[in-house]
C-alpha cells in the first residue's frame, strides 16, 4: 500500500496578516529601549527590554 502524501493547506489572508503584526510589534517595542542601552549599560538595558516585551507577548 502507498504511503499518502499529505499537503499543507495554504495560509488564509488573516494568517499572513497576523504573521506580519507579529513581526511589526516585535521590532516596534525595541525601538525605545535602544537609547538606554549607551546611557545606562547592558544589564538595565535588557530588563527594560523584557518589561517591555513580556507585557505584548
Amino acid at each position: 500500500m502507498a504511503a499518502e502524501k499529505l499537503a499543507p493547506a495554504p495560509r488564509s489572508r488573516r494568517e499572513k496578516i497576523y504573521d506580519r503584526l507579529a513581526w511589526l510589534s516585535g521590532n516596534f517595542v525595541l525601538l525605545p529601549v535602544t537609547p538606554l542601552g549607551h546611557a545606562d549599560g547592558f544589564r538595565p538595558s535588557v530588563i527594560a527590554a523584557a518589561v517591555l516585551t513580556l507585557p505584548g507577548a
